[in-house]
């Protein structure tokens, strides 16, 4: 092979530390492969293999690289077959060390367990074992600070945990303490984040200073447009008055010196001009567009950074010290005891090797030990790959080792553009300071840029060039895209062809169609597809083409889309293991064994094939017993003799699994199950068979890798699937799709690596997740912990400086990271790439855009303000001047194609099925006729992907996603929060709980007698005395009764509505707590799927009396709303859901439907048209 002139020099560059940035496509790993053949060719110092450790990112990348040097060596031994020493590093390739920096760490500590507190039969937990003993852990630190009473513990808990449980406490400390594991050390790291630190200020001060350079630039830009006119002078002279105000804070050193100026900041009012001629008012109205962008990009500014003097400032961060300190003191607390309770177990985790390794590398930061020193004698070469990749903790890992001979001996390649895992804690700044500091010339620290480009046609490679020299700059990300960081063409393609493959933009202008977005988006790319296959140059497989995604929620809605339109796709990375039918299924049976009294593993297991009872069989059952719970009513049913026997058998089968379950293995136990009931053959037969086996083969995989952890029993394997459900922790579907001809989608991080001749980059218009800096804890390796300013005794809760300036810092960090990924997603594509997405309004968005340029790239300020990646192709595309080039097309779709018709059978084809039935099945005409006529996809496959049963909250929850908004508003919560403690702490005088109050209220509800005369006009006390009697009689306890507010509730009673409701409960004709199940279709649901398939809903009324002319419906409610209009968004769904059971179950009316707000102690009508 040939090597290109850098890659040459990669490949011989000896005896210095060399980082190699290596673009997209750039031949890596085979000039990574070479490298190492040369070394160990080399006629002057030749090596063995084993002298080198090479780490990679991946075990699959590991094994790859061991296979092509496998494959290396053998043809260099072909060609040299007396080579006794090539003969040998053949023999040596599979024990070289190739591996993840996880594989070495284990290889290290195996060898130097007796120099750490480990036991030699170690073993290392996988991470839902981890979850498992950090969970128990967390809960026995937690407990113990409960007992102490420390408090400053009592304190953070009343400012940070809300009424329902200590959940989100639990939560601060493992993001606390998973952010000190990347770190090197941890316990030193934890000490720092409790000193006072000048970094968040010394941070602001830049953040604020190139935002107030971009008003500049703003004000500048409309300074251009009306220098020329002199009808604009006072234009002008405003301008230049805002300029000499605001342009002396690029130069003041200090927060306090730029207050004076910045705090209060407004720009003066725009002088009127009249009179003006048309290209006049035609510049004014473009630079007032600049200076308008100018303005409020300074008073906010002034409202983030600016709203607190400098002694205000400092009281703030003193008083958040104190919380600050406590955090870390629990954190650090927790790492003592979850390592505690490691070595009971003599079981490590990931963290843990890297920490071992690294005390033994260490006798104290940043002093190697001996063991370090003899260690790093072993390797002649340390190759790092993927090094953008790494952390400081693998950073410190490898310099303790490195330069074991003498001589710098480091070999770093990766791509800073191409880091994507900082969810994984991976530090591209490393990369940056080591590219930053490195020459080109040659030295003891060199870098070699390899950026020809072997796999994309030119039109990819320019395309991709535009968008990031006009996006990627320093300012965000310390990426300058410069001509070292621009990729360059190196492959071979047909020139002759080049305008078939120039990159396609379709933006779907969601303002001009009336579809789901997510579906409009689907067609566009099924019509793209069809268009593609019939139109390409060469011929063009389904597999061929893949569909990118920044995350996986789109996937399901676009391949039941193409499926529609007969384009085969498949998803790579699956979602809904827990939720299939076979694996419900099995849980469901599974909770029976381990407690028999569970209504909805006893109706799911009951429903399924495993007994098959139907829906209306079980409703007998019900309804046989309505009074009793759902197991005794099933227990004792005998009306029907052919149900109650089906019954029996069941409990009979239930009770030998619940003898077995003593002394199985869970995964035997499964397996049990699955031949006594054949339960696995009955899925095999059904649509998707063969998907469904294997995912019945998964769970009893898991369930044998379950067993060989720390953990036993059934009690704690279900323990287990419902923590892997809770963190969504999906064990994926079961795979028959591998080499199917079908479009293929998958993430864009799995996409890494990878390249496809034909590439879709689906969701351009899907926010960004930013969910992380709308806590109220923002914790960073670098910049430590902030905390949002809260004081629970006042009902305070504030953003401080501190917590804006650390939440942009994160902001940036999450922005730069995403232009990463949208980098990794554009070089993927060999031949053809499409950007597919939607937006709002796309005039308007042209429109907030031309604010966001200036010259050729887009401001510091515009890329900030960016929620998508629209929010920075379609101003890159406007600043590079390329809409109207021949390099891109760019499509604004305002209307896509309507889902075909269902196609109906003619009368040819039922002619040809009753051909075929009549065709003797011997002759090959009829067997043909039969298999095609059997061979058919089952019709409505959808449906086998529903959910069998759903409560009426499930179904609330989405419906009240499309009216509220996703992100929590804790300054708006905080109006009704109540802090938080365990019932036995019973000895500190406590506010009332509000997340109990609900329940409190509800049920006080129930049990009052609502016929008592003393409830006609009630005075407050007369409700005390109801509640108290309630109390008295045994319904309530008296400290669940202290949480219902009796103002409230004599509000409420004084109401007409009570007085009707009363009146109603005296002639008998008012029902509480009114249990009810029905089937509603999938769409009612929220769902998609066919109409027919029926979804069983299960829900309580609150309340509902009969009048003359019809039934009244009321529901409870004590949500903090500041307006009416907000309980009638969120609950209208499930009030129409109430008055479908009630006027099915009853056939009766329901005139009217009202919600009572205790909290805006208002009678709501919510009554549907």
């Amino acid at each position: 092979m040939k090597f290109t002139e850098q890659q040459q020099q990669v490949i011989d560059v000896r005896n210095r530390n060399l980082l190699v940035s290596a673009a997209a496509g750039s031949g890596k790993t085979t000039v990574l492969v070479e490298r190492i053949c040369q070394l160990v060719m080399d006629e002057q110092r030749p090596m063995d293999i084993d002298e080198l450790l090479v780490v990679t990112f991946t075990k699959a990348a590991a094994q790859e690289m061991k296979s092509r040097l496998f494959l290396a060596l053998q043809e260099k031994v072909k060609q040299d077959p007396e080579n006794l020493h090539l003969q040998k590093q053949l023999s040596l390739v599979h024990h070289a060390l190739i591996t993840t920096i996880d594989g070495f760490c284990l290889q290290f500590i195996k060898e130097h367990f007796y120099l750490t507190d480990l036991e030699p039969g170690f073993r290392v937990m996988d991470e839902n074992e981890r979850m498992l003993v950090f969970e128990d852990v967390m809960d026995k630190v937690l407990t113990a600070y409960y007992e102490q009473k420390d408090p400053r513990f009592l304190a953070f808990v009343e400012n940070y945990v809300d009424g329902r449980n200590d959940q989100r406490l639990g939560m601060f400390v493992g993001k606390v303490y998973d952010c000190a594991m990347s770190t090197p050390w941890p316990k030193e790291w934890l000490r720092d984040c409790m000193k006072a630190d000048e970094g968040p200020m010394e941070r602001l001060l830049a953040d604020m200073k190139q935002k107030v350079e971009d008003a500049v630039n703003l004000f500048m830009m409309a300074k251009e447009e009306v220098i020329a006119y002199p009808a604009l002078q006072p234009f002008l002279d405003h301008v230049e008055g805002e300029l000499a105000k605001i342009q002396p804070v690029l130069t003041l050193p200090t927060y306090e010196a730029c207050y004076p100026i910045m705090a209060g900041y407004k720009v003066a009012n725009l002088p009127r001009a009249s009179k003006l001629a048309e290209p006049e008012k035609e510049a004014r109205a473009i630079a007032k567009v600049y200076r308008d962008s100018a303005k409020k990009l300074l008073e906010d500014l002034a409202k983030e950074y600016f709203f607190e003097t400098p002694q205000e400032v400092e009281r703030d961060k003193e008083v958040m010290k104190d919380m600050v300190d406590i955090l870390c003191e629990m954190t650090s607390r927790f790492m003592d005891a979850f390592t505690a309770e490691k070595r009971k177990r003599n079981v490590v985790d990931f963290s843990d090797l890297e920490h071992l390794t690294l005390s033994v590398l260490y006798d104290e930061p940043g002093k190697p030990s001996k063991a370090a020193e003899s260690y790093a004698k072993n390797f002649k070469e340390i190759m790092m790959d993927e090094y953008q990749d790494s952390n400081a903790l693998q950073e410190a890992i490898i310099s303790a080792i490195a330069n074991g001979h003498g001589v710098n001996n480091r070999f770093m390649v990766g791509d800073v553009k191409q880091s994507i895992y900082r969810f994984r804690q991976a530090e591209p700044d490393l990369f940056v300071q080591k590219y930053d500091a490195y020459t080109y010339e040659e030295s003891s620290s060199q870098k070699i840029d390899l950026d020809l480009n072997f796999r994309s046609r030119n039109q990819v490679l320019q395309f991709s060039n535009q968008i990031f020299e006009a996006i990627m700059q320093k300012d965000l990300g310390d990426i300058a895209y410069d001509e070292h960081a621009s990729l360059k063409y190196g492959a071979d393609y047909n020139r002759d062809m080049e305008e078939l493959y120039h990159p396609t933009v379709c933006v779907l202008n969601q303002a001009a169609i009336s579809e789901k977005r997510e579906v409009a988006e689907a067609r566009m790319i099924g019509e793209h597809i069809k268009e593609l296959m019939e139109t390409s140059e060469r011929p063009l497989e389904y597999r061929d083409i893949v569909i990118l995604l920044r995350s996986k929620a789109l996937a399901p809605v676009i391949v039941e889309e193409l499926g529609k339109m007969e384009i085969p796709a498949v998803a790579m990375e699956k979602t809904g293991y827990f939720q299939s039918t076979e694996i419900t299924t099995v849980l469901s049976f599974l909770r029976l064994v381990d407690n028999m009294r569970q209504d909805i593993p006893m109706f799911c297991v009951l429903h399924s094939p495993v007994v098959g009872l139907s829906e209306r069989e079980l409703a007998k059952v019900r309804g046989a017993n309505p009074e009793v719970p759902f197991y005794e009513a099933v227990r004792c049913y005998d009306e029907n003799p052919e149900i109650k026997k089906k019954l029996e058998a069941f409990f009979s089968m239930l009770s030998e699994f619940r003898e077995m379950a003593r002394y199985l293995p869970i995964h035997e136990l499964i397996k049990a199950f699955y031949e006594r009931t054949d339960y696995a053959d009955y899925v095999s037969f059904l649509p998707n068979g063969e998907l469904k086996r294997l995912n019945l083969d998964i769970l009893v995989e898991r369930a044998r890798a379950y067993e060989s952890t720390s953990y036993h029993g059934l009690f704690h394997f279900l323990r287990y699937i419902d923590k892997l459900t809770k963190y969504d922790i999906d064990l994926s579907e079961g795979s028959v799709n591998e080499g199917k001809n079908a479009v293929r989608l998958m993430t864009i991080h799995k996409s890494k690596g990878l390249e496809f001749p034909v590439v879709f980059v689906a969701g351009m218009g899907r926010q960004f997740n930013k969910s992380d800096i709308r806590e109220s804890l923002l914790v960073s390796a670098k910049d430590h912990i902030v905390l949002r300013y809260a004081d629970a005794t006042m009902r305070i809760r504030k953003n401080t400086i501190f917590f804006n300036a650390m939440k942009n810092q994160m902001d940036k960090e999450n922005l730069a990271e995403e232009m990463r990924v949208l980098y990794v997603a554009l070089t993927r594509a060999k031949e053809t790439l499409i950007l597919t997405g939607t937006i709002r309004d796309y005039d308007k968005a042209m429109e907030k855009y031309a604010a966001r340029i200036r010259g050729k790239q887009l401001l510091y300020t515009g890329k900030l303000a960016a929620g998508c990646f629209w929010d920075l192709i379609l101003p890159a595309l406007m600043a590079r001047s390329i809409y109207t080039s021949a390099n891109v097309v760019v499509e604004v779709v305002s209307e896509v194609p309507k889902e075909a018709e269902a196609s109906i059978e003619t009368l040819e084809e039922k002619l040809l099925t009753k051909k075929a039935l009549l065709t003797p099945e011997g002759t090959p005409e009829g067997a043909e006729k039969i298999k095609t006529l059997f061979g058919k996809s089952y019709a409505h496959q959808e449906a086998l992907l529903l959910p069998i049963k759903m409560s009426v909250s499930e179904i609330k929850h989405r419906f009240m996603e499309e009216v509220m908004c996703a992100a929590f508003d804790e300054e708006k919560a905080m109006e009704e929060a109540t802090p938080f403690l365990p019932d036995f702490f019973d000895e500190v005088e406590t506010t009332n709980q509000g997340a109990l109050r609900g329940t409190a209220t509800h049920r006080i509800l129930e049990c009052i007698d609502f016929t008592n005369p003393a409830l006609v006009h009630p005075e407050q006390e007369a409700v005390t005395a109801c509640v108290k009697a309630v109390v008295q009689e045994g319904r309530m306890r008296e400290e669940d009764c202290k949480l219902v507010s009796v103002a409230k509730l004599t509000t409420f009673f004084n109401t007409s509505l009570f007085a009707s409701m009363r009146e109603a409960a005296i002639h008998q004709k008012l029902r509480k707590e009114q249990p009810f199940v029905m089937s509603i279709s999938p769409k009612e649901a929220g769902l998609s799927g066919a109409d027919e398939e029926g979804i069983l809903i299960q829900g309580i009324i609150d309340v509902f009396f009969e009048e003359e002319d019809g039934l009244v419906l009321l529901d409870y409610k004590t949500d903090v709303v500041r307006e009416k209009e907000e309980l009638i968004k969120r609950y209208r769904k499930q009030m129409e859901l109430y008055k479908e059971a009630m006027e099915r179950s009853l056939q009766k009316t329901v005139k009217k439907v009202f919600l009572y707000s205790f909290h805006l102690q208002e009678v709501i009508d919510v009554t549907f048209n």
